[in-house]
């Protein structure tokens, strides 16, 4: 068994005893524990003389005399003269283990004492002042790093957690946002096909219009795009759906632009069909109303873009329809010219016949002047030639009246009276055809007449 060495023992500010290892000592702080600058080792502790027994054979040392886990080697088997040199040697290395494990022992007996004394001393006394004047700074100290350290941790794990709420929150904002964005977009999708389903390419364009903006301008949804972005907000998941739902509702553009066509040709052809029914007003202008069915026959769906083949193939039948109302406008027309042509003519008739019968010739020659220029078609050739015949026929009659009154003025076989009466109704005549003609030719010969007449 190797030899074990004792430790040097010291006492924090005391040298100990030699004997028992006791720190205290008269005229000292024996319980300094902080006080390190004069720490001193203990001295060694001298063993105790063994005494010999020839007589014993083996010793048995007591169990605590060992380190922990250190056991006796076995003694080989030696002479009796050997045994006995061992026995004193052995005798002799318990006595000095046993007084060296009885001083340890007694020195921690004694300082554990001492600690309980000073502690009572202290609780009665309040203590050493300048024990207690020295202990405090460093208790304020550790005590201040433990707070700090304390609150330093505290400050960290908020700081995890509030990052962690913030991440989570954050994802889920952006996956509440994205399916916002795609339940809207299924919405619309569904308002395309209704919409397709009753013809109504309008709200059809409407709806498809908003579901594509719903999902190409959602962020989170990364433009709805084959291969979306990783970055943030873009949620992957709702991205490839939303790419997914951008295909079928793509896939619909071809049947709203059909539809759209068709709605187009209906309403162009509705609303040639109410000018066309009002075709003989006078307001409706025939020459541009023939145009624009000419232009629908050629472009059904679009007339002011100019022909096409494709859509006046796709609605040749409402192109036919519409090619049928031609022969109306071409009636309207000649119908117009003829009453532009006769209608002023008999509305002007009846005023020169009146004017004729009140024998102012005249005045029906300005009459018809007037009509002439305000219907240029029409033609008052005819009444111009009654009103020239009506003034001869009036004069031819005037003159044959006065001429007959004047002969009778002029016989000799007339009475006085007679002859006054004839001369009167001759001179009446003459004067009628000056005051009501109002033609140069027949006033003249009739103020000729008159001149010579008394």
């Amino acid at each position: 068994m190797p030899k074990r060495t004792s430790e040097p023992q010291t006492q924090i500010g005391t040298p100990m005893r030699q004997r028992t290892g006791s720190a205290l000592q008269r005229d000292g702080d024996a319980y300094d524990e902080n006080d390190t600058a004069h720490d001193q080792p203990a001295p060694p502790v001298e063993p105790a003389p063994a005494v010999p027994d020839p007589g014993a054979a083996e010793v048995v040392l007591p169990e605590d005399a060992f380190e922990p886990g250190e056991a006796p080697a076995a003694a080989p088997a030696v002479s009796s003269r050997k045994k006995a040199a061992t026995s004193v040697r052995t005798g002799a290395k318990t006595s000095t283990r046993s007084a060296a494990v009885s001083g340890r022992a007694s020195a921690a007996s004694d300082r554990s004492a001492a600690k309980k004394s000073s502690r009572r001393a202290t609780a009665v006394s309040g203590g050493s002042p300048a024990a207690s004047s020295r202990r405090t700074p460093v208790d304020r100290s550790a005590m201040q790093k433990a707070l700090l350290w304390t609150g330093v941790g505290i400050l960290g794990v908020a700081i995890v957690v509030t990052a962690i709420i913030l991440l989570a929150t954050r994802g889920s904002e952006d996956r509440r946002v994205g399916g916002e964005a795609i339940a809207e977009a299924r919405r619309q999708g569904d308002l395309v096909s209704t919409a397709l389903a009753n013809r109504k390419g309008a709200e059809a364009r409407r709806a498809f219009d908003a579901a594509l903006k719903a999902l190409t301008a959602t962020p989170q949804l990364g433009g709805a795009i084959a291969i979306p972005p990783e970055q943030p907000p873009v949620v992957r998941e709702l991205a490839i759906r939303a790419h997914g739902m951008r295909t079928e509702i793509e896939a619909l553009a071809e049947r709203i632009t059909a539809v759209e066509a068709e709605n187009a040709a209906d309403a162009n052809l509705a609303s040639l069909k109410t000018r066309l029914a009002t075709l003989n007003d006078p307001a409706n202008d025939l020459e541009a109303l023939e145009k624009d069915v000419l232009a629908f026959i050629a472009n059904p769906v679009d007339p002011k873009s100019g022909p096409s083949t494709t859509h006046a193939e796709t609605f040749s039948r409402l192109a036919g329809e519409a090619r049928l109302r031609l022969a109306a406008i071409a009636a309207e027309r000649e119908r117009r010219q003829q009453a532009r042509s006769t209608g002023p003519v008999r509305l002007a008739s009846s005023e020169i016949d009146g004017l004729i019968q009140q024998e102012r010739f005249a005045a029906a020659q300005e009459r018809l002047a007037e009509l002439a220029k305000q219907y240029p078609e029409g033609d008052f050739a005819g009444l111009r030639t009654q009103v020239e015949e009506s003034a001869e026929k009036a004069w031819r009659s005037a003159k044959s009246y006065a001429d007959t009154k004047l002969a009778d003025w002029r016989s000799p076989g007339a009475t006085e009276s007679q002859r006054a009466q004839a001369l009167k109704l001759a001179k009446e005549r003459l004067e009628q055809v000056v005051t009501r003609f109002g033609i140069d030719s027949y006033v003249g010969q009739a103020r000729g007449m008159l001149s010579g007449l008394p």
